[in-house]
């Protein structure tokens, strides 16, 4: 029984994996997508609120984490 038990977890935690990969993969895709929208804005006004600056460094942060992870898998 423990056996079985123990392979029907490596199976659900293989399972969720795959999705916080493609969550991740989804997740980065649209942060870039938003950091082009924030960079066309900073150009227009030439200026950067509040909101946009910490739009960025939260950008910065999850594009280069998720650099990080795609060149470690390779």
């Amino acid at each position: 029984m423990k056996k079985k038990k123990n392979i029907e977890e490596k199976k659900k935690k293989k399972r969720q994996s795959y999705k916080s990969a493609f969550l991740k993969d989804k997740l980065i895709n649209l942060l870039e997508k938003y950091y082009q929208y924030i960079l066309t804005n900073i150009k227009k006004y030439g200026m950067i609120c509040k909101n946009n600056k910490s739009a960025l460094k939260a950008l910065f942060f999850l594009l280069s984490f998720g650099a990080r992870k795609t060149t470690q898998k390779k």
